[in-house]
């Protein structure tokens, strides 16, 4: 979602018009805490991932009249810098059975460029797809390291998950400062 230059990245020894291995890990890794804990008991278990591309899932997010969801709703019902508490399970960190599982999950290292990947699909409805549209603006501010421009998004068109086309829409910048945003469909 933000603005590179890959020029000054890339120019660390490598061949004109090809990216180092590990470069794109290098500005698009993220690392993520999630916390696992018992609503009975004190006890928490903590797992580091990294990721490339974070998922949101917007099946967590309750349905409302009008449908749409913000994007900065979705980051906060499943991955936000305050750690947002949620149930998973029917056992806490500590094994026992008196309370459920709660995890809350934290963006320990941001990325220079954040990918996001917006779930619309459940294990518990296969075949079903959220079909809510998301609001993107142009900035994501929600981080704690600073605000994300937004730059390009992948969409499916389609009802369901196992079918349906891919659409992509890219900003580009032109003369004076002016940005403007590509559509790319190959079914023109």
């Amino acid at each position: 979602m933000q603005r590179m230059s890959l020029d000054k990245k890339a120019a660390s020894g490598a061949q004109a018009g090809s990216v180092p291995l590990g470069l794109l890990e290098s500005l698009t890794m993220a690392v993520s805490r999630q916390r696992v804990g018992c609503t009975a008991c004190p006890a928490t278990a903590d797992t580091l991932v990294e990721t490339m591309a974070l998922t949101l899932d917007l099946t967590d997010v309750p349905w409302k009249r009008g449908g749409a969801v913000d994007l900065a709703r979705l980051w906060a019902a499943r991955l936000s810098c305050r750690g947002v508490m949620r149930r998973v399970g029917e056992k806490g960190a500590c094994g026992c059975s008196r309370g459920a599982a709660v995890a809350q999950t934290y963006l320990e290292v941001e990325p220079e460029v954040l990918i996001l990947h917006v779930c619309r699909t459940t294990t518990r409805k296969p075949g079903w797809k959220d079909t809510r549209n998301v609001v993107f603006r142009r900035w994501f501010g929600e981080c704690m390291s600073g605000e994300y421009e937004f730059q390009a998004c992948i969409q499916h068109e389609g009802d369901d998950a196992k079918k349906g086309h891919y659409t992509c829409a890219v900003r580009s910048y032109g003369e004076k400062g002016t940005s403007l945003y590509h559509f790319y469909d190959d079914d023109v």
